[in-house]
């Protein structure tokens, strides 16, 4: 027999068994351990998950912008019609302004 029938004889008959063999049982002891990724399960997010981390970031990051809005929203208003109440102003001041808008409509 030559060098390389024996080594292929070999290969056949001991690694090539010996390779399946281990594989084999890799691949038990993963699923018995619980480490083979199924879909949806591991460490991956599913996206609900990943939605929800979402919407808790934003909350947390427009929290004090919302409540910024909503103080300025509930403050009394400037008053700034009030103040410009009729006492500032003449009543040239209305005739002159009249004057005007009826030459601009001209």
């Amino acid at each position: 027999m030559h060098f390389f029938e024996f080594l292929t004889v070999v290969s056949v008959l001991v690694l090539l068994p010996w390779i399946v063999l281990y594989n084999i049982r890799r691949i038990i002891e993963a699923k018995s351990s619980g480490k083979a990724v199924k879909k949806g399960q591991g460490d991956a997010l599913r996206m609900s998950e990943l939605q929800a981390m979402i919407e808790i970031a934003v909350e947390d990051a427009t929290a004090p912008l919302v409540a910024r809005i909503r103080k300025l929203e509930n403050r009394e208003p400037a008053g700034l019609l009030e103040a410009a109440s009729t006492e500032m102003f003449d009543e040239q001041d209305f005739e002159v302004y009249e004057e005007e808008l009826v030459e601009a409509s001209r």
